[in-house]
């Protein structure tokens, strides 16, 4: 083994065989010299295990379910089609639902920090405007 001076110091390049060498500061430390009860044993096995570990295979988080989702916009691709095929009514009515389902959920996030909305003279503009929209054009918005 090499020696070490007194302050458990082995310079680089004398560990024994079989020993790691730590280096501080231009110096190295033997496992040998930090078997105290303070401080881990830092020599290294004579061999290193060989077995690759595979990571788990990543899975996706977005909680969505992608033929599902098709389906429905699918499906409000089919309702949007057969309000416009044949009266322009339904479609007005369309979008005052879809305005009013988007205020209903500005209303519950606001929620969440606090705000009230006052959601229902809200619902009645949308469904007036729309409808002004629909029955007198642009100068009934106005």
């Amino acid at each position: 083994m090499a020696s070490m001076d007194a302050g458990g110091y082995v310079p680089v390049g004398q560990a024994g065989a079989g020993q790691a060498r730590v280096g501080l500061g231009g110096a190295a430390l033997s496992g040998a010299a930090l078997s105290g009860a303070a401080l881990p044993d830092l020599t290294l096995p004579d061999t290193m295990p060989t077995e690759v570990v595979e990571p788990a295979p990543k899975t996706s988080r977005a909680g969505r379910n992608l033929p599902a989702a098709i389906a429905v916009g699918l499906g409000l691709l089919a309702v949007l089609g057969l309000t416009l095929a044949f009266r322009p009514e339904p479609f007005v009515v369309l979008v005052a639902i879809a305005i009013s389902a988007g205020l209903w959920e500005l209303r519950a996030a606001l929620q969440h920090a606090k705000l009230e909305l006052p959601v229902w003279p809200l619902l009645g503009g949308t469904v007036a405007m729309v409808a002004g929209a629909f029955l007198g054009g642009s100068p009934a918005v106005l």
